[in-house]
């Protein structure tokens, strides 16, 4: 094993190989927990195993710390190339690191990009991988993993996802938003959905369930425990469950609120003050967040999240609009009700028919936010909320059944089962490619030697006039 240090100092080790990989740029949220960077994460291991591929990674949220094979969540990718999107070249501004995915799609040799980013964060790109593409001696291919959580704008369809050699969109609902502005594009589109990991994600023991539930929602087996993993940001519209929640629990005193995000956010809202502002002590008294200062630093491992989600009565969500809903998912896997909105994805996660879940009514009223291109999002309606969350406290057998129904489908989509999906891909494309560089290879080959019989053939006939020349000069002489 020899150790090779990177240009920002982290050392990572490369297992030296004859055989020849597929180089792949990859370019996601990388080594940190937001949703981008679990199924970035959860892909990747999956394909590293495979042996098949090298990586090199352009990591958005990524801090640059080095791997430390005791404490790091992340050890699995340390044979990894990564380094943070953010290099401080540009004074943090560019968070997204498009400077250092301008410069690796410039001057890197790769086989593969594979990139793994919201449309409108790749417009920008749409030239520079063109003309890259035309001017390497060794061409690419891209490959576009995406979500839609709402409307598409003309230009991320015609100029981002067009340029991907192999689109692909979360989710059914995405495919069909690609529809209404690109019907051709849509049909090249493939579709892959998240996955989960059963052996992270699963049910607990009662007495395991019923411990926790004691320790950390400080409650008994009486109390229903209604959960909210999301976090703080204007689309998920974590207010509007609150509302929702402190009307439950007017009708169901014994219930409990758990927020898994910040209480304050930056980039959301300071919802502590909100409770203040708009709610009596009795009304916030059941309303709890985690330690903030857990969610600094690192946050909670899977494995916790299992628990929080398992000893859950059930999971809801107000969100305007989702390219996918992890959390749901996630709940789902734990075998824990859902009441999601019917919105955007919501409906391949439920089921139309609500046969994994409920469906919360959505979009009676719209709302436009700051910072969302200009969205025109659906509104979760409160009070059918609180009636889905009256029906699940009412009818715990029926909302357990759907639960099982939606682990028993979940099934189907193991991480292991995604990342076979993108294998193929990968592979696909990267056969592609050598056709198409050995085809480039020949017809320079071809030119080369159409070049020479050109030269030749115009050597000739000047030998050939010169010859004439001589010889008329030699008879004029006779």
């Amino acid at each position: 094993m020899s150790n090779k240090e990177d240009k920002l100092g982290v050392e990572h080790n490369v297992q030296p190989t004859k055989e020849k990989k597929i180089k792949v740029l990859w370019y996601s949220d990388f080594l940190c927990r937001t949703g981008f960077g679990n199924v970035a994460q959860s892909i990747m291991k999956r394909l590293l195993a495979t042996g098949k591929y090298e990586f090199k990674v352009i990591a958005i949220n990524h801090s640059g710390k080095p791997y430390n094979e005791t404490t790091s969540p992340y050890y699995d990718f340390k044979d990894v190339a990564v380094y943070p999107a953010n290099d401080n070249r540009t004074q943090n501004a560019d968070f997204l690191g498009k400077a250092q995915l301008s410069d690796a799609i410039t001057n890197e040799e790769f086989d593969l990009l594979f990139v793994l980013q919201d449309t409108f964060n790749l417009v920008p790109f749409h030239t520079l991988i063109q003309e890259a593409r035309a001017k390497k001696d060794k061409p690419f291919k891209y490959v576009f993993y995406f979500p839609c959580d709402g409307a598409f704008k003309d230009l991320w369809v015609t100029n981002a996802i067009a340029t991907a050699d192999y689109p692909v969109v979360y989710t059914n609902y995405g495919k069909n938003e690609i529809a209404k502005i690109a019907p051709e594009l849509a049909e090249k589109t493939d579709i892959i959905y998240h996955g989960f990991d059963s052996e992270r994600f699963k049910v607990l023991p009662e007495e395991e369930r019923q411990t926790f539930r004691k320790e950390f929602f400080k409650c008994g087996k009486d109390t229903i425990v209604v959960t909210n993993v999301n976090r703080n940001q204007p689309r998920k519209d974590l207010v509007r469950s609150i509302d929702a929640f402190v009307k439950f629990n007017k009708k169901f005193p014994n219930s409990k609120y758990y927020i898994h995000c910040f209480a304050k956010d930056p980039y959301g809202f300071a919802l502590d003050d909100y409770l203040i502002k708009y709610y009596t002590p009795e009304e916030r008294g059941n309303i709890m967040f985690p330690n903030a200062d857990k969610m600094a630093h690192g946050g909670f491992p899977e494995s916790f999240m299992n628990y929080i989600y398992g000893a859950s009565d059930m999971l809801i969500s107000t969100t305007l609009g989702e390219g996918w809903g992890l959390s749901a998912t996630e709940a789902m896997a734990c075998e824990t009700p859902i009441i999601i909105p019917n919105n955007t994805s919501a409906p391949e996660i439920v089921g139309e028919n609500e046969e994994r879940g409920y469906l919360a009514e959505s979009g009676n009223e719209s709302i436009t936010i700051m910072n969302d291109n200009e969205h025109r999002r659906p509104l979760t309606d409160v009070n059918s909320l609180v009636e889905k969350m009256c029906h699940v406290a009412n009818n715990p057998e029926e909302a357990k059944a759907k639960a099982k129904v939606g682990r028993q489908w979940l099934n189907n989509y193991s991480w292991d089962s995604i990342a076979e999906k993108f294998d193929k891909i990968f592979e696909g494309a990267y056969c592609t490619l050598l056709d198409e560089r050995k085809k480039t290879q020949l017809d320079k080959l071809v030119t080369a030697d159409e070049k020479i019989a050109k030269e030749k053939l115009a050597y000739s006939k000047d030998n050939t006039e010169e010859t004439k020349t001589d010889v008329a000069k030699e008879v004029k002489k006779d």
